[in-house]
């Protein structure tokens, strides 16, 4: 996930710096991709870029048959379509892929909601090869959700996501199998407050969401080591008293977080 975040920096730095040099920005290309002739949604979620050069996007599709699908397009870098993938859940229902990181495995690693066999939505990780092959699906067994997901420097992946209001975060290996999970026993009153993970320079990983009860919700920032040990978690309450919510977290190379 760090990955992607440089590259956003790199096209906002060009985008801020070329036009002062007197160079206009151009469009190089523009890509969509419909499902069906339904008319229903298709919407991208999350985006990464591959040290093979090529781009994958995650979110969710529409099929006719199975309603809403998690999905990930790869594309090259001049924007060519290099294959479509859909995860075919046990139901029919609306699944979705939420956050997309590159491997320095070589393999792509997708987080979000899929249908499990007992009909309910389930915090789902995905492995796909670099040519679109399902590699293996982790899903984690109750109801929940995922949100984000980041390949650590271990070779292991970490993913936060949600349960029973709680923030919830899962580690696995590189071939699917969990390592630990680790829930933040202090419910929100909202439904999702695990929002992000990063996998620190100091080789541990922290989390942001939020959690509290109704109307003074708290930014909450947890570390854990890679052993899923929970370091210490922070909370801000802002001056009013009431919604604080935390949606993003990096680790920058002063070791601040």
């Amino acid at each position: 996930m760090n990955s992607n975040r440089n590259y956003i920096v790199i096209l906002i730095i060009f985008g801020v710096i070329l036009p002062i040099i007197g160079f206009a920005p151009t469009e190089r290309w523009v890509y969509r991709y419909s499902a069906t002739n339904s008319y229903r949604f298709d919407e991208a979620y999350c985006i990464t870029y591959g040290s093979d050069g090529n781009l994958y996007a995650g979110g969710y599709t529409w099929n006719d048959s199975t309603q809403y699908d998690f999905t990930v397009i790869s594309l090259t870098n001049s924007g060519s379509e290099r294959w479509v993938y859909k995860y075919l859940t046990f139901g029919n229902n609306w699944d979705a892929c939420f956050s997309i990181c590159y491997g320095t495995d070589g393999n792509i690693y997708a987080a979000g909601d899929c249908t499990g066999g007992d009909s309910a939505r389930h915090f789902t990780i995905i492995c796909l090869a670099p040519d679109g092959t399902e590699r293996w699906v982790y899903q984690y067994p109750v109801l929940s959700s995922g949100k984000e997901i980041c390949f650590g420097a271990d070779g292991n992946i970490y993913a936060v996501g949600n349960t029973a209001s709680k923030i919830l975060v899962v580690s696995v290996d590189s071939n699917g199998n969990e390592r630990w999970h680790y829930i933040y026993n202090t419910p929100s009153s909202e439904s999702d407050p695990g929002r992000s993970v990063v996998y620190g320079l100091d080789g541990n990983i922290y989390v942001v969401g939020y959690s509290g009860p109704v109307y003074n919700t708290d930014v909450t920032v947890i570390s854990l080591t890679t052993s899923g040990v929970e370091r210490w978690v922070y909370l801000y309450n802002g001056p009013g008293n009431i919604y604080d919510y935390g949606s993003d977290v990096i680790y920058a190379p002063d070791g601040c977080i």
